[in-house]
């Protein structure tokens, strides 16, 4: 067994006695494993996060920020596309819908609109009447897709009889404006 003295060399500061020296022992037989270093434990160390931490005034939990510093899971990526796989948007065959559950059927087909006749009457013949075309032709898809199918075939006629009136308002106009115009003494 050795004792050594060990002198304190730092030097004092004014009002403060220097620490009496102790005697320490050092055996080598007597070291047990946990004066041995120890390998390094496989957590992060957040010294600077502590130091910020206690910057702001704020307490600092580490084992909540090795918590929310955890690997971020990988990206979703979707299954390729193979043989009798479905195609984007599809389900697959075993997944098909019951019959009782599928979106109605439209007993009809939409009727036309004739909205570019009426915008072409709107411009070429008789604006009024050609307004009330387009504003018809308009009201067809919307009346269809309401599922109100005799308004929509109704509002498909009002539209071609209007572009009708307009074409003829249009050609009366000219007939009478065009020879009243050469007939006009200047």
């Amino acid at each position: 067994m050795n004792l050594e003295k060990d002198h304190d060399t730092r030097p004092s500061t004014p009002g403060t006695t220097p620490s009496s020296p102790e005697p320490t022992t050092q055996s080598p037989e007597s070291e047990s494993p946990s004066t041995q270093p120890t390998p390094p434990s496989p957590k992060r160390d957040f010294g600077v996060e502590e130091e910020w931490a206690e910057t702001l005034g704020m307490s600092f939990d580490p084992e909540e920020a090795e918590r929310r510093s955890a690997p971020v899971p990988p990206p979703f990526r979707p299954r390729q596309q193979g043989p009798g796989m479905p195609l984007p948007g599809q389900q697959p065959a075993d997944r098909q819908p019951r019959p009782d559950k599928l979106p109605p059927i439209r007993p009809e087909v939409m009727p036309k609109t004739f909205l570019v006749w009426s915008i072409l009457a709107t411009i070429c013949c008789c604006l009024p009447a050609g307004i009330v075309a387009i504003i018809f032709s308009a009201s067809v898809s919307s009346k269809y897709y309401a599922a109100d199918y005799e308004g929509a075939r109704r509002a498909s006629r009002n539209a071609e009889i209007w572009i009708i009136v307009s074409i003829v308002a249009g050609i009366i106009t000219n007939a009478l404006y065009l020879p009243l115009t050469l007939l006009m003494p200047q």
